[in-house]
């Protein structure tokens, strides 16, 4: 896949990284991708999003849910090479696209998956079964 692109020179495949070195290498990313074929959750999207690192994720799972396609980053098709090209070069060679694609992400991060948001959302929960007892 690094090879199909014009970015060949600007990828690089680390093998594994320690966690406190993970935060910095995100923020200093052009582009987050994740090429899971499975995905219950999409942690890493969420991460990514929040470091404010566009994502290009296979559109499976936990990952469609969290990502919304062309607003909060771009899903591809999964064990699509090409695909996975496209959404990448998409992110890389439009700028104000890959602004956009952060702002909005970093805000959907914000509201819906925050701790005080998800604070809310449970004392919402709380107060819905306090109110049935």
């Amino acid at each position: 896949l690094a090879r199909s692109t014009s970015f060949e020179d600007k990828i690089r495949f680390l093998g594994f990284i320690s966690d406190s070195d993970l935060t910095e290498l995100t923020i200093s990313s052009d582009v987050l991708v994740i090429p899971s074929v499975y995905e219950p959750f999409g942690i890493v999207a969420l991460e990514g999003m929040a470091a404010g690192v566009p994502v290009v994720a296979a559109n499976v799972g936990g990952l469609s849910e969290i990502i919304e396609h062309d607003r909060t980053g771009v899903l591809v098709y999964p064990r699509n090479s090409e695909s996975i090209a496209w959404g990448v070069s998409r992110v890389l060679l439009d700028s104000g696209y890959s602004r956009w694609l952060v702002q909005n992400a970093k805000r959907r991060v914000q509201e819906e998956y925050s701790w005080e948001a998800i604070a809310q959302r449970t004392i919402g929960v709380y107060e819905e079964v306090y109110k049935k007892l």
